[in-house]
Formats: C-alpha cells, sequence, structure tokens
C-alpha cells in the first residue's frame, strides 16, 4: 500500500499515463502535481484509493479522456490549480465524497516562462464533456460536481475554472443521496449554491450550463452500467448515454482510439480489461441427477423446495414441475436473502390450452405472498408474451405494466425458451428487467422490460427460484421442464 499515490508525476512535461490499474493505495491514484505541462491520463482504471482517484494540481494543459474512476474515498477525479484541463468520457461511479470536485486553492505562480505557457497555477479554461458521474447506491458525502474557492475573500467564479459543459450524464438512485447534484461556487456569494437538479442548476445558472446533459433520479437497477454492484461498469446497450454523447476532437479521439468528428457514447471508451469483474454463481444447476419427488439439491449446494405441484422430479437432464388447471407450482432455492440477482433458466412444455401456460423465474422471494417475478406466457398460436409480475400480499400474480409480445418468437411444443432477468434496489424503489429469446438464437442484446416498482412489502431483499401455472380454462395437466438455471449476484 502506497502512501503518497500509486503514480505521481511534478514538473514534468509530455507525459502519456496510459492503460494502467492504480488501485488500494493509501493517498490518491494518479497525481501530476507542481508545474506539470502537457500530460494525458488516458484509459486507465484507478479505484479504491484512499484519496482521490486522479488528481491534476497546479498543472497546465492536460487530457483526462476515458478513464474509469471508482470507488475512491474522495473525488474520482480531481482539479485544484489545474489550467486548460479537458476532461472527456470518463466514468465517474461510486466514490465516496465526489464523483469530481474542481478547486482554486489560493497558489500564483510566479515563474514567467511557466506562466507564458499557460502554467499559471489558476484554475481556469476546464472543460468537462461527455462524462458519467453517478453515486454510490447509499449515497455519496458530497455533490456529484463540486466547485470550491479556497482564496479568502473568494476571487474566483466556478464559471470561470469550469466555462465549458455539456452531453454529461448524472445518475443518483435517490434524489437526496446526495440531495445535490451540483455545488456551484461564485465570488460574490458568501456561500457555494447548491443545487438539486440538473434543471435547477440550469435556472440558477443559465442554458448555457450542460444543455443536453442528463439527470437520472430514483432507479433501483443502474439503467446505465451492466452491474454496479460486482464493479463491471461496462455500459448496456441503449443505455441513456448511447450515442448521444459529443463527437471527440481529434487529438482526444487518437489518444482512446476511437473515430473523431462522430457522436460516442457517454462515459467510459476504452479501458484495461481489469476494469470488470465476474462474479461467481449464487445458485447453479444443471440437473443432472436423478430425484423423485422434488428437485433435491442443486449443483452449488441450495436446497429447492417444492410448493403446488402435482409431481416434481429431476431426470437427469431437467428438472420438471407438472400443474393443472387453474394452479401453481413452485421450486423455491434456500439461496439467500440476496438484495440484487442476475437469474437466467431455459424451459420448454407441450402446446398449452386456454389462454396459455406461464413459466417464471422468481427473482426476489421475500415471503410466500411478496415476490418479484419475471413470466413468460404461451398461447396456444405460438405467440410468447412477456411480462414482470408480482405477488403484493396475495397468492395471485399481477402484472407489473404491460405484457410484451416477443416479435419474431413463434413457439412450438418441445422447445426451449430461455429467460433472463435481473432484479435490484431495496431501498423504496425496484427495478426488475427481463428479456426471452429461443433457445439456441443469439440472446438479445437490450432488456425487452423493464419495470421501476415501490410495492410495500417487497422493497427488501429475498431468495429466488423458479415457478409455472397454468390459466383457469386450460383444459389439461401441463408439465414444465427447466434446464441450465443460474443466478448470480449484481
Amino acid at each position: 500500500m502506497i502512501k503518497a499515490s500509486g503514480i505521481k508525476f511534478s514538473t514534468s512535461s509530455h507525459v502519456l499515463i496510459r492503460d494502467n490499474v492504480v488501485s488500494d493505495n493509501d493517498g490518491n491514484g494518479i497525481w501530476f502535481d507542481i508545474s506539470s505541462y502537457d500530460v494525458n491520463i488516458v484509459r486507465n482504471l484507478a479505484q479504491r484509493n484512499f484519496r482521490n482517484g486522479i488528481y491534476v494540481e497546479i498543472t497546465g494543459t492536460a487530457i483526462v479522456a476515458s478513464n474509469l474512476v471508482t470507488g475512491n474515498g474522495q473525488a474520482g477525479i480531481k482539479l485544484s490549480g489545474a489550467t486548460d484541463t479537458r476532461v472527456y468520457n470518463n466514468t465517474m461511479a461510486d466514490n465516496l465524497t465526489y464523483q469530481m470536485s474542481v478547486h482554486d486553492d489560493g497558489r500564483d505562480n510566479t515563474n514567467s516562462a511557466q506562466i507564458a505557457l499557460g502554467i499559471t497555477w489558476d484554475t481556469a479554461r476546464n472543460t468537462l464533456i461527455n462524462n458519467i458521474l453517478s453515486a454510490p447506491a447509499a449515497g455519496s458525502v458530497g455533490a456529484l460536481l463540486m466547485t470550491e474557492d479556497l482564496d479568502s475573500p473568494k476571487t474566483v467564479d466556478a464559471s470561470t475554472m469550469l466555462p465549458t459543459i455539456d452531453d454529461n450524464l448524472y445518475l443518483r438512485s435517490r434524489s437526496a443521496k446526495p440531495g445535490a447534484l451540483v455545488t456551484w461556487t461564485r465570488a460574490a456569494q458568501t456561500t457555494p449554491s447548491h443545487y438539486a437538479s440538473l434543471s435547477a442548476w440550469q435556472a440558477g445558472e443559465g442554458a448555457g450550463i450542460d444543455p443536453n446533459g442528463l439527470d437520472i433520479v430514483n432507479f433501483g437497477l443502474s439503467p446505465v452500467f451492466t452491474s454496479e454492484s460486482r464493479g463491471d461498469f461496462r455500459p448496456m446497450a441503449n443505455n441513456p448515454g448511447s450515442g448521444s454523447g459529443a463527437p471527440l476532437p481529434n487529438d482526444i479521439a487518437a489518444l482512446v482510439g476511437v473515430t473523431a468528428g462522430v457522436a460516442v457514447d457517454r462515459g467510459l471508451l476504452v479501458a484495461p480489461s481489469a476494469a470488470t469483474a465476474v462474479g461467481a454463481p449464487l445458485v447453479s444447476d444443471t440437473y443432472s441427477r436423478t430425484v423423485t419427488p422434488g428437485w433435491g439439491v442443486s449443483d452449488s449446494g441450495a436446497q429447492y423446495s417444492i410448493t403446488g405441484a402435482t409431481s416434481s422430479s429431476v431426470d437427469g437432464a431437467t428438472g420438471s414441475l407438472a400443474t393443472g388447471a387453474g394452479a401453481a407450482c413452485a421450486a423455491q432455492s434456500d439461496f439467500g436473502p440476496v438484495g440484487s440477482a442476475d437469474l437466467a433458466v431455459s424451459v420448454s412444455t407441450l402446446t398449452p390450452t386456454g389462454s396459455g401456460a406461464m413459466a417464471d423465474i422468481v427473482a426476489r422471494a421475500v415471503d410466500a405472498t411478496h415476490q418479484y417475478r419475471a413470466r413468460l406466457r404461451v398461447t396456444p398460436s405460438g405467440t410468447v408474451g412477456l411480462a414482470v409480475t408480482r405477488l403484493a400480499g396475495t397468492t395471485s400474480e399481477t402484472q407489473v405494466g404491460t405484457e410484451l409480445s416477443l416479435a419474431g418468437v413463434h413457439y412450438t411444443a418441445g422447445q426451449r425458451l430461455s429467460l433472463r432477468v435481473q432484479v435490484g434496489g431495496v431501498l423504496g424503489v425496484t427495478t426488475v428487467r427481463a428479456r426471452a429469446w429461443l433457445a439456441g438464437q443469439p440472446e438479445p442484446s437490450t432488456w425487452q422490460v423493464t419495470r421501476n416498482d415501490t410495492a410495500a412489502g417487497l422493497q427488501t431483499a429475498g431468495v429466488f427460484g423458479l415457478a409455472a401455472s397454468q390459466s383457469a380454462n386450460a383444459t389439461s395437466p401441463m408439465t414444465f421442464s427447466f434446464d441450465d438455471f443460474v443466478a448470480q449476484t449484481i
């Protein structure tokens, strides 16, 4: 553990720091200081450092681009006494104090040769474009973007420190965590202004403030990152920041390794492979054992309990549940409780009767009457519907939002359908998102159904499992066969 910084340069010029992993230092991660000049900090991972992830201090002319800066104890990126620093396409997420901090600390350079190069030690003419600033789920100590003038009396406005701001994406899972999106300092004020939203900031400072910015609040799972709680900050396809960032200047595009002059995603564009993490499954099952009745113990050691089935077994290839008309059954694992999970399974059945046959992933079961589920409904004509459902104090499923008919999917008896669902958020809002496809076909790159829900009794952790049911007007019993059940934390 290094106490000063993982990487520190002082009075250095024409430096490129690219494709490094700088983590777990008892100080800053990457730090430039004392009249450094023409520095480029590109495509790095700076994580879990005790102080700031990336710190540019009394330095002139810098590029900070396409870095992942996460889990640091102070700011993700900090500028102090920095002039002409361009901050483009960084993902700053889950940093404890601020996601970005911009300060003028009162020092002034007296070296005329350095001043001629623009190394003034004054915080001025900095740029913030295409970045993601995302608060931790539990909230940060301060605003997503902090500005401060430490002169006494104050002499510098935030608009001087950071005159160019646009196309940034701000994320807070709760609008009060933190309550301020930005802290904006002005020399004429004794105390800075704290703005609770992007719209309030724009109204307070003018329409020129981040006119294309996005302010997203009050969600369960991140609408942008693949798995924030696992440290996987890869962007999901078609997230709010996809393809909506400003084109990159030629020099920044060349450093990052992308095409200049075309719209890009917001946030991280290229980073070391260590910028993602993959968690081990909580539960996995290939149903390669033989059990009758019941399902016994999964490959990963989770015990199943079966309810409502007229018969249940594992035949060495699949786990089966049978149920009659208008009836429901379930196989619930004993693993948990878990607040957030990514679950997948494949299922097949015969041609249904009546209004259809339903197969579910029980994504969160708080108890027998409080559950979130992702439901596949197969009709006698072969159409397949996908919906998020819940049990909220009852044993009957109700839809959260509408059911989606899967375009281009036609089911015939014995085919396998794949279903994947993510559930997350236990602080008052839960997000459930799902997608489904014919087994053997490519998995869709986007979530086909996403629902946010605040139903009482469901905003806490739970266990998970599988379920099946038939419509009340079905005319014959039905057996459902499940395979390749996997549950992972997210």
